[in-house]
């Protein structure tokens, strides 16, 4: 809550609050994004260091988990996360937000929507130019998607965090779609 922030927003974004402060406040060569309790491995054991990655992002634009695939469309288990109703409204506002500020990205979204693999929670590592423009693709629509959202349904007064934070974990999977849309050279 310091700095340029969009805290207010932390119960329904999730983590991307805390990617949006290190992206405004920061000044980092490299970053690594990850959630208080899943982390890279090198080994499945050893929790990769900043230096480790280091050493990997030569070779590649981003580090990011291994993308994971289910036996439904991620469309589908997007919806089990709260009701249909609330997850497609999230959906087709984020997707309209994408059709409003970055068109071009909407074939990508809809492939990742539509697709049964996913690089699951948003996390990632990259060089700082590679992180900026990432943020700067995010943060053009998601805020204000966002605000349409909370204006549009009762997600605020909601104690189920299923229900208040749809728009959060829908948003973990925009980084496949920015990946995919900008043909990232990867490394899992």
């Amino acid at each position: 809550d310091t700095g340029d922030n969009i805290s207010r927003l932390n119960r329904y974004l999730n983590e991307l609050t805390a990617l949006y402060w290190i992206w405004k406040n920061t000044r980092h060569n490299m970053l690594a994004f990850v959630h208080y309790r899943r982390f890279f491995t090198l080994d499945r054991k050893n929790i990769l260091t900043g230096d480790d990655a280091a050493k990997l992002l030569p070779g590649c634009d981003i580090i990011v988990n291994e993308c994971r695939f289910g036996h439904i469309a991620l469309y589908d288990w997007k919806i089990m996360l709260s009701t249909r109703k609330l997850a497609e409204h999230v959906m087709s506002t984020i997707r309209k937000y994408i059709a409003r500020r970055q068109p071009a990205y909407l074939s990508a979204y809809d492939r990742v929507n539509n697709g049964f693999g996913t690089f699951c929670y948003g996390m990632f590592a990259a060089r700082r130019k590679v992180f900026d423009a990432y943020c700067e693709w995010l943060f053009s629509f998601i805020i204000d998607a966002t605000e349409e959202i909370l204006a549009t349904t009762d997600i605020a007064s909601s104690d189920d965090p299923r229900t208040y934070r749809a728009v959060g974990f829908l948003a973990e999977h925009l980084l496949g779609v920015w990946i995919i849309k900008n043909r990232l050279k990867i490394k899992t």
